[in-house]
């Protein structure tokens, strides 16, 4: 996994708003069928389980949801809504997702991700691809981009953590991608997935 972060220049990706770009990328080896994760990855109430401070995520449309959740990034800590856009999908293999999530006072942060998966071990397993680059902005880039850049590390790795409990055990078949919210523990008691070293 490598992170990055730099100033927004003209001509980034990210075309608004201005602030700071956070990039991060990486990838996990996930013990399940890329159909079985596939599956997982576009259930929004696994990701609402998985997804560490989510208090809702529902359907606002055709590959869009609208999220809620509470997060604390360094002296910031507040409530946030979410928009979020999938696009370019190809099942089972891949899909973009564009989020923009407002703050209020403590600011914003605009942002996409590209999810890939590839059958590995015999397909009895898969390879979990991403690549996120997010801008930030208001409080947030007010306390500094190494400081969001740790607080998004840390969240998605308890989001990994807390995903890889669903298939925890399993191999060809399995039936904890309808694991209840019980089923899914503290990041700090979740088995961790096994991190690729191919990135």
């Amino acid at each position: 996994m490598w992170w990055r972060r730099r100033r927004r220049r003209q001509g980034a990706l990210l075309s608004e708003p201005k602030g700071e770009i956070v990039e991060q990328a990486g990838a996990y080896r996930i013990r399940a069928p890329r159909q079985e994760v596939w599956q997982a990855l576009n259930d929004p109430a696994v990701l609402m389980r998985c997804l560490e401070g989510c208090r809702s995520m529902t359907p606002s449309g055709e590959n869009e949801f609208k999220a809620q959740l509470g997060a604390k990034v360094g002296p910031v800590k507040a409530n946030f809504n979410a928009d979020i856009l999938l696009s370019d999908v190809v099942p089972p293999e891949s899909y973009r997702l564009d989020v923009r999530v407002k703050g209020g006072v403590a600011g914003f942060a605009n942002g996409s991700a590209t999810v890939n998966l590839e059958e590995a071990g015999d397909a009895r397993e898969t390879l979990l691809r991403y690549r996120i680059q997010g801008a930030i902005g208001g409080k947030l880039a007010q306390i500094g981009s190494r400081l969001v850049a740790t607080a998004a590390r840390k969240m998605t790795e308890r989001f990994f953590e807390r995903f890889a409990v669903l298939f925890a055990g399993t191999e060809a078949s399995s039936t904890a991608a309808v694991a209840s919210s019980a089923d899914i523990p503290n990041a700090a008691t979740a088995p961790k997935p096994s991190m690729a070293t191919d990135v």
